[in-house]
């Protein structure tokens, strides 16, 4: 009889420290989606990435030590990323060998999603005679996950982080 008392007592203190650690939890993920939120309101963030995925060869490059950024200042957009991929039959992507556009946000969507903790960003550039349409999540840990599609190149994917950007560039 103790042991069954002893044992239940047991699962109730486990449970009740269980619950506490999901609300805190859950509590911390708002907190940090919140904080995503108003980033991204304010349009000043920066995003640098640790690995390039290329659509062939499932590989994933490390950039680490290659700069690299997307920065998003109010309703403009700044863009350096390096490419790895290859051009499509009929077309030149022009003398740019990475991904750089410096320009407005063409046709930019935002959609939260905050049952996911996430924030989906989409918009349009052009690189000389080239059409590029991102597509970025952002995730309320900073975590994020950027795709490139290209009218006249292979689609390549990014993983990185976001942050709040220094005021001084």
């Amino acid at each position: 009889m103790k042991l069954k008392v002893y044992i239940l007592g047991i699962s109730c203190f486990i449970t009740a420290v269980s619950c506490k650690t999901t609300q805190k939890l859950s509590e911390t993920r708002n907190a940090e989606y919140k904080d995503l939120q108003e980033m991204v309101e304010k349009r000043n963030f920066e995003i640098v990435n640790d690995f390039a995925n290329p659509s062939l060869g499932n590989s994933n490059i490390n950039l680490l030590g290659n700069p690299n950024y997307i920065r998003f200042m109010k309703d403009s957009v700044e863009i350096d990323l390096p490419y790895f991929g290859y051009g499509n039959a009929g077309g030149s992507y022009g003398s740019e060998i990475g991904v750089n556009y410096k320009g407005l946000a063409k046709d930019l969507k935002i959609t939260e999603k905050p049952s996911k903790n996430r924030i989906l960003i989409e918009f349009k550039g052009t690189q000389e005679n080239e059409v590029l349409d991102f597509n970025i999540t952002l995730f309320s840990n900073q975590d994020s996950n950027t795709l490139i599609y290209f009218s006249h190149r292979s689609t390549i994917s990014y993983r990185g982080e976001v942050s709040k950007m220094n005021n001084k560039n």
